[in-house]
């Protein structure tokens, strides 16, 4: 049979694959295990529901096949899996006080463990799906099973659909009691089906799948190597690589590191570490004080292993090993002290799909877009690492993505360290909340921040750092408490790689607290910390600081910031009255691109009128349309005493500016249609219709009414000079009479 399922195997690469996702399971000790075999690698998330948990696989909804789901389980703790019709999630209700851990198998198959006990302290997998925080299922009491009629076990009908799908699918099948058995006769989706079956065998615990296979020694008919994959004690089925090259290529040419070259897991040795380096140590040199060239290979790799990346080297440098893997040890030996490759062995390789791509990320502190990084190959070789090297590399590694934006990565990768056992370290902690912060939640970074301050080490040196930059971020003052903290750690960081981001934090600590002239002393020297420093100036600096600060002329050197900064400063200080120091943070525009260059016009013009320079101000508007630049435009117009200035005014909307530019140049017909108020509109109107005032009754027994006396013309003069007087009283009323000035 099995010789059958290897043709299979071989054969069916090239067919149609199965949509559906086969859900299997398998009963274990202390937890149950669910895997699912998807047709394509997933993007998948798992958050808590009130029952359990569901699972969400991003883009087209997926189908579930859950025909095996209950197969081979109790209802002690899975107590039901389902589909949700409305969201296309798979909910996994339990009954139990327990939490689920999920982990990538390998490619496509996604495995989910679910434990007894409380999940651990700041795992993702315990928020909802919106991201809030859900109670603890650990307090969760299972539910009661009803009791069979006794005889009558085989006909007591469940309570409904659900339960009833449920007690058929945990009833045994004969045909379940094969290892595998064999697809249909058509070979359609044959591929997936073996998957599926080998993913029951992981999930029983009892299949486990090598990571490499050894090409055939004989090209023309492969053998068959039975040690890939192993069915209890029974050798099993092995695929076979013939004809096809296992070593992936980077994108300058150079073939991938495979993954025995780099299974630093499988370089450690049981015993205690203190007693395998004694006995490796002893070994090193053979008969006639020759160097054994495997004993060396050995101590080597072990110290790797445990971490001693240092002493490793020394081993290299002292025996100097002529193996071909040398460069290789070098490199891991150097990465493990957490220090930089030093031959770039590893260049190139975080797109290989293969241990190589954790390595070279690890290698090299800049690292590419997410988007050309193998992340399922370095979350694969992350997870088989033992656990103190986890640990140890688990923080680096994270913040290597957080540092390119890639917060899901860092969470797996946090989510890896804190699946095993044993208290969380203070680096885990730090992780933890260096992805709250990426994320936005400022409140709950902090909280985690704050304990590690008092950490002796690199740890109380960064998150002194981090707690910083979080309260800068969130717009807090930073206290003193903490600023005295930070002084004190830069003494003992001076030297070290340390120093420079303790500085700009120093720095934007103070400046928090409006000690600006201490904030640009602290980050002399490092042009883009004093960028983040003037851009706090800007933004909150009190005026007596940025007067300080920002009033310079044209001997001063100023600082390269954006063009939205340049435009901060230049507004605050033409309200402060420094219309000159204006001028000068408006000289010309920074960066590639302005979509504000309108308002940077706008500013030039203003200052410019603040000078009196109206010509220079209306220059600096030109082509300009909009209310604002109206505005601007009609007050320089006034100030060089052109008329116009009255219609653009009334084009702005201000029509009392308009109506008194118009008084000033005689216009009386404008002031009398555009005055509010209705004293000067019937002042206007005594110059706008000249003789109206004439117009009185006459007597009306006159025989020639056109025809008015010099006696009525006066008396009708005296009237509109009384009213004109009368009119003028009220206007000079009205006027606010300025201060006399000395």
């Amino acid at each position: 049979m099995k010789y059958l399922l290897v043709a299979l195997l071989l054969l069916i690469a090239p067919l149609a694959k199965a949509q559906a996702v086969n859900v299997t399971s398998g009963e274990h000790g202390t937890f149950t295990r669910l895997v699912l075999s998807f047709p394509n690698q997933p993007d998948w998330r798992l958050f808590r529901t009130e029952n359990g948990y569901g699972l969400s696989v991003k883009g087209k909804r997926q189908s579930f096949d859950l025909t095996d789901a209950y197969r081979r389980i109790s209802s002690n703790r899975l107590s039901r899996i389902f589909k949700d019709p409305a969201t296309g999630a798979l909910l996994i209700e339990v009954n139990c006080a327990c939490h689920a851990l999920p982990f990538e198998l390998r490619d496509r198959i996604l495995v989910i463990d679910i434990k007894a006990g409380p999940a651990p302290d700041g795992s993702s997998f315990e928020l909802s799906e919106s991201g809030t925080e859900m109670t603890s299922l650990h307090g969760k009491k299972p539910t009661a099973k009803p009791k069979a009629v006794p005889g009558n076990e085989a006909t007591a009908a469940p309570a409904n659909l659900d339960e009833a799908i449920n007690h058929a699918a945990r009833t045994p099948r004969s045909a379940d009691k094969l290892g595998f058995r064999l697809p249909p006769a058509n070979l359609e989706g044959a591929e997936e089906r073996l998957l599926w079956q080998l993913a029951k065998g992981a999930a029983q615990g009892t299949v486990e799948i090598t990571k490499t296979l050894p090409a055939p020694q004989i090209p023309a008919r492969p053998s068959l190597n039975e040690s890939n994959i192993t069915v209890g004690q029974v050798p099993g089925v092995a695929a076979n690589t013939a004809g096809r090259d296992a070593r992936h290529m980077t994108a300058e040419g150079t073939a991938c590191l495979l993954d025995d070259d780099l299974n630093v897991a499988g370089w450690g040795a049981a015993g205690p570490v203190s007693e395998t380096i004694g006995l490796l140590s002893s070994n090193l040199v053979g008969e006639f004080d020759r160097p054994d060239p495997l004993a060396i290979a050995r101590a080597v790799k072990y110290h790797v292993y445990i971490g001693f990346g240092a002493e490793a080297l020394g081993l290299i440098r002292t025996f100097k090993p002529t193996d071909p893997n040398v460069p290789i040890w070098e490199a891991l030996a150097a990465i493990v002290d957490l220090k930089p490759d030093p031959g770039m062995v590893f260049s190139g390789m975080e797109v290989c799909n293969t241990n190589a791509a954790l390595w070279a990320i690890l290698a090299d502190s800049e690292i590419p877009p997410p988007n050309r990084i193998a992340i399922p190959a370095v979350l694969r070789a992350f997870s088989a690492l033992p656990l103190h090297l986890r640990r140890h590399l688990g923080p680096v590694l994270g913040n290597r993505f957080l540092s390119a934006g890639d917060t899901e990565t860092a969470r797996a990768i946090r989510d890896a360290i804190l699946r095993a056992p044993g208290p969380i370290e203070p680096a885990t902690h730090l992780l933890d909340a260096e992805i709250a912060r990426a994320n936005g939640h400022s409140d709950k970074a902090e909280a985690t921040l704050a304990p590690l301050v008092g950490e002796t080490g690199p740890v109380g040196l960064q998150s002194t750092i981090s707690l910083i930059e979080t309260q800068v971020q969130s717009g807090e003052e930073v206290g003193a408490p903490l600023t005295t903290v930070a002084e004190a750690l830069l003494q003992e960081a001076k030297g070290g790689d340390e120093e420079a981001a303790l500085r700009n934090a120093l720095g934007l600590a103070y400046a928090t607290q409006d000690r600006f002239d201490a904030a640009f002393a602290m980050v002399a020297g490092n042009p883009a910390a004093a960028v983040d420093v003037w851009t706090m100036l800007a933004t909150g600096g009190s005026d007596d600081a940025l007067l300080a600060a920002a009033v310079l002329d044209d001997t001063d050197m100023f600082p390269r910031l954006s063009d939205k900064t340049n435009q901060t400063f230049a507004r605050r200080l033409l309200t402060l009255g420094f219309p000159q120091a204006t001028l000068l943070w408006l000289r010309k525009p920074t960066g590639t691109s302005d979509p504000e260059a309108g308002n940077r016009q706008l500013l030039i013009g203003a200052a410019h009128l603040a000078l009196r320079d109206a010509p220079a101000a209306l220059r600096a508007i030109i082509g300009m349309t909009g209310r604002d630049a109206d505005v601007l435009r009609a007050n320089a117009l006034a100030m060089l005493q052109d008329a116009s200035a009255s219609e653009v005014f009334e084009r702005a909307g201000d029509m009392e500016s308009a109506a008194q530019i118009a008084r000033q140049h005689h216009e009386w017909p404008r002031v009398a249609n555009l005055a509010n108020d209705g004293t000067w509109r019937d002042a206007a109107n005594l110059f706008a219709q000249p003789g109206a005032a004439l117009s009185i009754d006459v007597d009306s027994t006159r025989n020639d009414a056109s025809v008015v006396g010099p006696l009525a013309t006066t008396r009708a003069l005296l009237a509109e000079s009384s009213a004109a007087r009368e009119l003028l009283g009220t206007l000079l009323s009205q006027q606010e009479i300025p201060d006399q000035v000395d």
